[in-house]
């Protein structure tokens, strides 16, 4: 509990407020506290108050943990709930005084348990002047279509036997397998979104009380066991599950947060009717958003063998028993014809267009240097060529990624090749083999822009043509 709250404040508290709740017929509610759930009564109660409209913001506003901390505002909050609970008094002895309301406990029973009936079913209020027998028909009405949408279909409906039982077991233990990988999986996703919230300098000085928090929750998650067997497994309907809205949400309410209700079916839900099938996506979307796939810890390997089936797990475990398999026979798989294609592909291409950049470049900045700037700085023709080279050099390192990225939107992709594959010598001979084909090609296609340059006999004869033009 916060501090200078306690549990027998909190009750009276609690205790106050359900007798306004019943008196006044409002929706929002208190619930008990306890050392679990004092966060939660905080926010009832806020709620609460803002539903009587409290005139007091030092009981509304702030800090939700930090509004009780000083005894004037208890003491406040107190006295705030002792004038609701006399007005409330007086109010429901007025209706009652005037007929609006019964006064008879039984009915006053009866009438909390229809109104509970009524909302959930979403049964429209009644107007005061309306048929208790039509309300009644009505309630029974929708009564009836809940509990025929509610209707138990079993999911197993063959007879069983010596060959149906060993299935049934088999999908009971794959059952428990699959919710604990699922319990692997969310907790290390919640240790990733509170790590991402800590960033918050906000946060940070309150670093040790979350990461206690969080290590509680993990450690409670952690201890949590499927416990499924055949009697579970054969109990098992398709009964939809049914969320009712929270108070907040059924009316326009000044609440600032209502925590959801869920009404869960008496089993769970499962498929239809019939034998048995199991459908599930692809994982290959989940792999490329994997933060990383080097494995390091077993948790690391429980996590990514988490997000498989079991048919990809097994397909998993063949391949990783060949290859361990293999490397203890000391035998390495030669490249085949395909992969060797594929590797020299995946080398060459990007390497010709690393070529065609650099002689183009090269070239372009060697040739404008030597005409334009060559008499002024009075550079050779070689020293324009370094450094035009210079030039093309700088800009490759900017255009390396382009060529990179063109490359992978062409679709070429590097083959699948082990570890020993890649440091074998036909690997690596093909490696080098195809950058040095690939950067022979690009540098002779780079070479283009000599035809649109004239040589330096052609530059002279214009010259001459030119001041004989200009003496006649």
């Amino acid at each position: 509990m916060p501090d200078g709250i306690t549990i027998d404040f909190a009750a009276e508290v609690a205790k106050q407020c359900a007798e306004i709740r019943d008196l006044y017929e409002i929706e929002e509610c208190v619930r008990p506290p306890s050392e679990q759930n004092w966060i939660e009564f905080l926010y009832d109660l806020s709620a609460f108050l803002l539903e009587l409209g409290c005139p007091h913001e030092q009981l509304t506003c702030g800090e939700i943990t930090s509004r009780l901390e000083h005894q004037s505002n208890r003491d406040l909050l107190s006295a705030f709930l002792d004038s609701e609970v006399k007005t409330a008094r007086l109010v429901t002895l007025q209706k009652i005084e005037s007929g609006e309301m019964f006064s008879d406990k039984r009915d006053l029973e009866l009438t909390n348990v229809l109104d509970s009936a009524l909302k959930t079913l979403n049964v429209p209020k009644q107007a005061g002047t309306s048929n208790e027998w039509k309300l009644l028909e009505s309630l029974r009405q929708k009564a009836d279509g809940r509990v025929g949408q509610s209707c138990r279909n079993p999911l197993f409906k063959a007879t069983l036997d010596d060959k149906t039982l060993p299935e049934i077991e088999k999908q009971c233990e794959m059952f428990s397998r699959d919710f604990y990988n699922r319990l692997l999986l969310l907790n290390s996703r919640l240790k990733v979104t509170v790590e991402s919230f800590l960033w918050n300098a906000r946060l940070k000085s309150h670093k040790t009380e979350i990461q206690s928090i969080l290590a509680k929750r993990v450690e409670a998650i952690g201890k949590v066991r499927a416990e499924t067997d055949v009697a579970h497994l054969l109990a098992a309907s398709s009964s939809l599950l049914y969320i009712q809205k929270a108070s907040a949400m059924e009316r326009s309410s000044p609440a600032r947060m209502a925590f959801a209700t869920i009404g869960r079916a008496s089993t769970r839900m499962l498929l239809g009717g019939g034998p048995p099938k199991y459908v599930r996506c692809s994982t290959t979307a989940a792999f490329k958003h994997l933060d990383k796939l080097i494995i390091e810890t077993p948790d690391d390997a429980m996590e990514i063998a988490s997000r498989l089936t079991i048919t990809e797990q097994q397909f998993l475990k063949t391949a990783l028993e060949e290859c361990m398999l293999k490397r203890e026979k000391g035998k390495v798989a030669d490249l085949t014809p395909e992969q060797v294609k594929g590797v020299f592909l995946v080398n060459s291409i990007p390497f010709i267009g690393f070529g065609v950049l650099d002689n183009m470049i090269m070239i372009l900045a060697g040739e404008y240097i030597d005409q334009q700037l060559g008499t002024v700085l009075a550079i050779s023709t070689m020293a324009a060529a370094a450094l035009g080279n210079l030039i093309s050099d700088i800009a490759g390192v900017g255009l390396a990624h382009y060529v990179e990225v063109a490359v992978q939107r062409v679709g070429i992709k590097h083959p699948v090749l082990s570890a020993e594959q890649l440091e074998s010598g036909k690997a690596r001979f093909t490696t080098n083999a195809a950058r040095a084909a690939g950067l022979t090609i690009g540098c002779l296609i780079g070479m283009f822009p000599l035809l649109f340059f004239d040589d330096d006999d052609d530059v002279d004869e214009k010259k001459k043509k030119k001041k004989k033009n200009q003496e006649e």
